[in-house]
């Protein structure tokens, strides 16, 4: 541990001395939370997380960054709290402008998002090229790794290619797109598993009024059939519509999120509904016991969220959500600023009165997250 934090003090020393420009930001963040299993047995778990990004202009056309974390403060088993630490690296690539094609390129391990995270918000590993056609109008293209299999076969890899397309304006429009493949494990010769997606999306601005929709449409080899010797593939689709208004001091939005009879292809979807049981919260989305689940043959998930500011550092919040074949949530909590634009508390509670096809144990979570942001 000593050895890994000084070689990292020791490149963020050398890359500052040399750099035309250095800033850093940062993050932490300590939540706990209460809650019950799929058993219905009590429990509970506390977790912290501290991140620190670096950002070196080590020359006009070249850019260095680097996202380090420092996650799972908690301990080892059968060890006191406290004893286990990790530092991973998040985030390392190197960013350069391309004069000849008036293009930016990275290398190295960086982040991707697709409009709603429906297939993917998180990093790769790979190349990427964005070109601005102008000031609202971006076009972005990248080929990487997302899961490394068995290092020693370069072939079962999970890679692919990731497009982008953006118009950001009052009218905004754009596109999604990822060509996914990897081998066919269990000794299935010369097939591979092949993931198409396509997800156009359209925002509209109608103040104070946002409306915002995607459709996403997928091509997915999901099995193999070694009697027949041939890939099974089949065809997704699904659809996410949100509708969202900001009447100080009064803040809502409406969501809504249909998935076909056969489910979607995800690299590390990030979907937030508003729902800390039955999806992904925004103060805690690591309790979500049936996120995404539902025992319908299609997913249908209705949801929808108020904010009320009291004052300009207090805010009340509440949220419903319906789920077929899964149930009902209702949660609700508080945001207090303790100082404003830096750190924040948030307590929350949630409920879940689950379809009786899915479990006869209801789940329920508490919690509060203490967040610092610089």
């Amino acid at each position: 541990m000593k050895r890994t934090l000084s070689i990292i003090f020791a490149i963020l020393i050398v890359g500052s001395m040399f750099a035309l420009d250095f800033d850093w930001d940062g993050e932490f963040r300590s939540r706990s939370a209460m809650y019950n299993n799929v058993n219905g047995d009590p429990g509970g778990h506390t977790d912290n997380r501290f991140r620190l990004g670096f950002n070196t202009e080590l020359h006009p056309n070249l850019n260095l960054r680097a996202l380090l974390e420092i996650s799972h403060m908690w301990g080892d088993w059968y060890a006191p709290a406290g004893g286990n630490i990790n530092v991973e690296a998040k985030e390392v690539y190197i960013d350069m402008m391309v004069d000849a094609i008036k293009s930016r390129a990275r290398v190295g391990h960086q982040p991707w998002a697709d409009h709603r995270g429906l297939v993917m918000d998180d990093t790769f590993s790979g190349v990427s090229l964005m070109h601005d056609f102008s000031e609202q109008m971006n076009f972005k293209a990248a080929f990487g790794k997302y899961l490394e299999n068995d290092p020693e076969d370069r072939h079962d890899d999970m890679q692919g290619f990731l497009f982008s397309f953006n118009h950001e304006a009052d009218f905004s429009l754009g596109a999604d797109a990822y060509f996914t493949w990897m081998r066919i494990p269990m000794g299935a010769k010369n097939s591979m598993f092949k993931y198409v997606s396509l997800a156009p999306y359209l925002n509209m601005r109608l103040n104070p009024i946002v409306l915002d929709a995607t459709v996403i449409f997928q091509l997915n080899d999901n099995g193999y059939d070694f009697m027949e010797n041939k890939v099974e593939t089949e065809t997704a689709f699904g659809v996410a519509v949100n509708v969202s208004g900001d009447m100080e001091p009064l803040e809502w939005n409406a969501d809504l999120f249909f998935i076909g009879e056969n489910d979607l292809f995800s690299l590390s979807n990030y979907y937030h509904n508003n729902l800390y049981l039955l999806g992904i919260g925004e103060h805690h989305d690591g309790l979500g016991l049936y996120t995404f689940a539902t025992t319908a043959d299609n997913y249908l998930a209705l949801t929808g969220q108020a904010k009320f500011a009291l004052t300009e550092k207090v805010k009340f919040f509440g949220a419903a959500g319906f789920v077929n074949g899964a149930g009902l949530e209702i949660n609700g909590g508080m945001e207090y600023q303790l100082i404003p634009d830096l750190m924040g508390v948030a307590l929350y509670g949630a409920r879940a009165f689950m379809d009786e096809d899915a479990t006869d144990k209801d789940p329920y979570a508490m919690g509060a997250t203490l967040k610092l942001e610089f």
